[in-house]
């Protein structure tokens, strides 16, 4: 009898708590934006974007290169900071990821320059004047970093993809450059 008394009991609590009824589902979160497959110019770029301004994308920013990419440093970059003249796909990895852990709200903007694009069907030379604002973290303390300068991005359309392949770094001014801004975050 008691054995009965207990799963009427058990049976009551169960149904008393909401255990079996359904519930709303939660809404996702904002999806972070990333294009899976750039088979557009434009779709690198975007993605050499999102590589910046979201964490997340820390993981996909390797693939955007080709596995021969070389990054060109600024030659006053070169003199004034003693460094070697390029750096590869790997050492853009290691960077991006101690880049996120220094910096956040990273925003990068890419504009068109008087230099024409030259897009063929298997390759392309990009140019663009580039802005990179951002909140650095040091000691507590945050201030405002900034970048800026040009740049010529080579691309080459691999089975039917786009990829960066070279990526060249100017000064334009006084400011740091993209370059420095990796360098010192490598």
């Amino acid at each position: 009898m008691e054995k009965i008394a207990f799963i009427l009991l058990l049976a009551l609590l169960l149904c008393g708590c909401d255990l079996f009824t359904v519930r709303d589902s939660e809404h996702p979160g904002a999806e972070t934006p990333w294009i899976d497959f750039a088979t557009e110019c434009d779709s690198v770029l975007l993605n050499l974007e999102y590589s910046y301004e979201y964490v997340q994308n820390a993981v996909h920013y390797s693939g955007i290169f080709t596995p021969d990419y070389v990054f060109h440093f600024a030659p006053q970059d070169i003199s004034d900071l003693s460094i070697e003249q390029t750096w590869t796909r790997v050492q853009e990895q290691d960077m991006i990821q101690v880049l996120h852990n220094r910096y956040k709200e990273m925003q990068v903007t890419l504009e068109p320059v008087e230099t024409q694009d030259q897009i063929e069907s298997t390759q392309a030379k990009i140019y663009r004047q580039y802005l990179i604002t951002g909140i650095f973290r040091s000691e507590g303390k945050e201030r405002l970093v900034l970048a800026s300068g040009n740049l010529e991005l080579h691309l080459k359309k691999e089975y039917g993809y786009w990829y960066l392949n070279q990526w060249y770094d100017y000064r334009s001014s006084n400011s740091p450059t993209w370059g420095r801004l990796k360098y010192e975050n490598h």
